[in-house]
């Protein structure tokens, strides 16, 4: 194998964004153990003594996730091999692309890092990013598909209109908060709220559109999302003195 054509993913990049991942998850739980202990009525040492014990189970496993998935990313290898894109996920699989049936070859950034998209015949899309070199690796990929990168251009009209019938539940509620008799409060339209942040995250996602978001980041977006609904919809049907 030449190793001038053998790319690997940028370890440190995922390292930080686990480390967060993991400190916004713990902040979470943390937060929500506390509210727990402080709601209950009952607050002796044992309450402190299981909450120290989770906390520290979580610690541990929130760890040893991570290890994992920093090994297992350091596996993933891209390979130039004649016309044909190797990508190494673990030692045991490896996807192949054929790169003469690339049409259009992307560049754009998102979130601050440049991204290559390939598209493929049937509208078949392929992104990347965070790869060492990255520069290098776009040169390849012109050099073998015979496509230059072009700038990828966004329809953000399209996108506004879209954005404006997923939130309009939440727009329509917000006005119903002006309505007393209906017992529709800032908790209930805020849970609404979420629920449309949910699903436009889903739907402007790499996996729905072109030039979406990296389908890491909006599902840990939505998991992040969708763990704060669930607090919230306690909080909303099932806490004291709602109204």
């Amino acid at each position: 194998m030449n190793s001038s054509k053998i790319f690997h993913l940028d370890i440190n990049y995922y390292k930080k964004q686990i480390i967060l991942k993991y400190f916004i998850l713990s902040c979470l739980n943390i937060g929500f153990l506390i509210w727990a202990i402080l709601k209950s009525e009952k607050q002796d040492l044992s309450i402190y003594l299981i909450s120290l014990g989770i906390i520290i189970i979580m610690f541990v496993l929130f760890r040893r996730n991570g290890i994992r998935q920093i090994e297992l990313l350091k596996k993933n290898i891209y390979e130039f091999d004649k016309n044909i894109l190797k990508h190494y996920a673990n030692t045991s699989s490896c996807m192949e692309l054929d790169l003469n049936d690339v049409k259009v070859v992307y560049i754009d950034k998102i979130f601050g890092k440049k991204r290559i998209l390939l598209k493929f015949s049937k509208d078949r899309i392929y992104t990347y990013s965070n790869i060492i070199n990255l520069e290098e690796f776009q040169k390849n990929l012109e050099d073998i598909t015979n496509h230059k990168a072009i700038p990828l251009e966004r329809n953000f009209y399209e996108l506004g209109f879209k954005a404006f019938f997923i939130f309009l539940p939440s727009m329509v509620t917000f006005i119903l908060t002006y309505f007393p008799k209906l017992h529709i409060n800032l908790p209930i339209f805020f849970l609404i709220v979420n629920l449309n942040l949910i699903f436009f995250i889903q739907q402007i996602s790499e996996e729905k559109v072109l030039g979406g978001i990296p389908k890491q980041i909006s599902r840990r977006i939505i998991f992040i999302l969708v763990a704060f609904f669930f607090f919230q919809f306690y909080r909303v049907f099932f806490m004291e003195n709602l109204y």
